[in-house]
């Protein structure tokens, strides 16, 4: 199976994201008491906007926090040394915006570093929550990453070296059968070998031979210049729909939203759920431009075509 790659190529092309903001060492505190009560014991509030605050701890470090504004609940946790928002280092937290958690781990000098967890609330699938545990080395994933699912079930162990995908690959189904087995080197599958009784494979994937794409870049060869030219117009046709909301640009409010959808097998977007929207409106203004997505190319696995899900990364950026 070769991994989607569109997410990865579209958070590189996207890479302003929540973390841009600088502060002054005196900032004006812009929403003073909007978040008050979310301080750390001890810490001193130094800057405020709708959506985050910025505050040095009572051992001089320094943590900034991003809330989804309508509830108060906090998307973004991370730890710093200085007092600007670039160089993570200490805790680093996510959730979604109604409170699940994304992932945890710890940043050293900025890079991820020892033991992370992430977690996948993918809705479908028969047992669709599932945690991977594993070691980041110098902000690359290493070593050994199992997945467990919601009843404590190992449903998958990947071996991984400076964040490819390298060494003796296991696949488990919910009944704990294993079903797919092999391995790769340097990203690159080497063999592997498929296991069924026929309860194993899911509806839906997230890993596929041939990914879905957006349309209109039919008959272009080779496939890598079709797919870059399929991920062209899909951004094209997102940022020529997207308005700003007002509210979010009056409250100076920037950042990345995450869509999480399927295509299906006749390449009809349905599913969408914006998983992280900033504010209420942005994630109003990113449902409605979903709705108007056009259909895709389906994605094939196995020579047959399935349903694939999507996280995509909306980024927004007032000029």
């Amino acid at each position: 199976m070769k991994p989607f790659s569109l997410f990865t190529l579209l958070c590189c092309l996207m890479s302003a994201g929540c973390f841009t903001t600088k502060y002054s060492k005196s900032p004006a505190l812009e929403y003073p008491n909007k978040y008050a009560d979310k301080l750390e014991p001890g810490s001193k509030l130094e800057a405020s906007t709708f959506t985050s605050t910025f505050e040095r701890t009572s051992n001089g470090s320094y943590i900034y926090k991003a809330y989804y504004p309508e509830t108060r609940q906090m998307t973004h946790f991370m730890s710093f040394k200085g007092g600007t928002t670039r160089t993570p280092h200490g805790p680093n937290k996510e959730w979604w915006d109604d409170g699940t958690l994304v992932f945890e781990g710890e940043y050293i000098d900025g890079q991820r570093s020892g033991e992370w967890t992430e977690y996948d609330h993918s809705n479908f699938g028969s047992n669709s929550n599932f945690v991977s545990k594993g070691k980041y080395l110098n902000n690359l994933k290493t070593g050994t990453w199992v997945t467990i699912d919601s009843l404590g079930n190992k449903r998958s162990e990947m071996s991984y070296e400076k964040e490819k995908l390298s060494g003796p690959f296991k696949r488990w189904n919910k009944k704990g059968m294993l079903y797919n087995e092999g391995e790769y080197k340097d990203g690159k599958l080497l063999w592997e070998k498929n296991y069924s009784d026929g309860t194993a494979n899911p509806d839906t994937f997230s890993l596929v031979k041939k990914i879905p794409e957006f349309s209109g870049c039919d008959g272009v060869e080779p496939d890598s210049t079709r797919r870059a030219c399929a991920e062209r117009k899909m951004l094209e046709f997102i940022y020529g729909q997207i308005k700003y909301p007002k509210l979010a640009r009056e409250n100076g409010i920037e950042g990345k939203a995450i869509v999480n959808f399927v295509v299906d097998k006749d390449g009809t977007v349905t599913g969408i759920k914006v998983k992280r929207g900033i504010c209420k409106e942005i994630k109003t203004e990113c449902e409605r431009v979903m709705q108007l997505m056009p259909k895709w190319n389906p994605g094939m696995q196995k020579g047959k075509p399935v349903r694939v899900l999507f996280n995509l990364p909306l980024k927004f950026k007032l000029e």
